[in-house]
């Protein structure tokens, strides 16, 4: 999932359109400081809640926590 990065890269999380109940889907994709690109920042803290719900990233699915998930998915 984690592709190694160019100097100057760095990951971006594209969130999927989807209405409020359907599956969180999204594409984790690079991004140079060169690009022109818009996006907003989540901050966010790994903790060690149970992680639960479910995300599907790039077509693979992944358990994330119940205020991460809600988070991807009031940001949609």
């Amino acid at each position: 999932m984690y592709g190694r990065l160019e100097p100057h890269s760095f990951h971006v999380l594209e969130i999927l359109a989807g209405k409020p109940d359907d599956p969180v889907k999204c594409r984790l994709k690079r991004a140079t400081l060169q690009n022109d690109i818009q996006f907003e920042a989540l901050s966010y803290c790994w903790g060690t809640s149970e992680a639960k719900k479910s995300v599907k990233c790039n077509g693979k699915n992944f358990k994330t926590t119940d205020n991460l998930f809600e988070a991807l998915r009031a940001l949609r």
